[in-house]
């Protein structure tokens, strides 16, 4: 993957946002673990607020949860319980939506789909799989998280545990 460009970036977001998912100038849509829901505050023109957020496995930030996509969850998993949603995979997004701020204008958001994700068999990695070495250099130069590796490999306990040693201390 390579660096990602979109501006907002500069501004090292608290919340996850449309931006996060930009690779190669354009919206890349992910396949996500939900791991918990919680509320955070969030400040906005009318102060602070708490807003309910989701934290994907595979992401360090939280995403702020807004209807639309709770009732998305609850179409696909059949249930309003936020403790059926834990550990299922959804795709995240991303939509043209209304701007709530200036009116008749529309912003990227983050939208998570309405159909559940493909089950995909991920190829395994192995140090004589023909990526190893591009991998090993990806995760030693600290832009490539294990995470995101584990979207495209299925990735065994000894591969992470040498994987890991490589990764730059902070």
């Amino acid at each position: 993957m390579t660096d990602q460009k979109h501006w907002r970036h500069l501004f090292n977001e608290k919340f996850l946002g449309s931006w996060d998912l930009e690779a190669d100038g354009k919206f890349n849509d992910r396949v996500l673990t939900i791991e918990r829901f919680g509320k955070s505050e969030l400040v906005t023109e009318k102060g602070k607020e708490q807003k309910v957020v989701i934290k994907f496995k595979e992401f360090p930030k939280e995403m702020v949860c807004n209807k639309t996509n709770f009732k998305r969850l609850q179409e696909m998993f059949g249930s309003f319980d936020t403790n059926a949603f834990i550990g299922k995979k959804i795709t995240l997004t991303t939509e043209r939506v209304k701007n709530p701020k200036e009116p008749g204008t529309f912003v990227d958001g983050l939208r998570i789909k309405k159909e559940l994700p493909p089950e995909k068999k991920l190829p395994t990695l192995t140090a004589s799989h023909e990526r190893w070495p591009a991998v090993r250099t990806a995760i030693a130069s600290g832009n490539f998280p294990i995470a995101e590796l584990k979207q495209h490999f299925q990735v065994t306990p000894e591969i992470e545990g040498e994987l890991t040693k490589l990764i730059p201390a902070k």
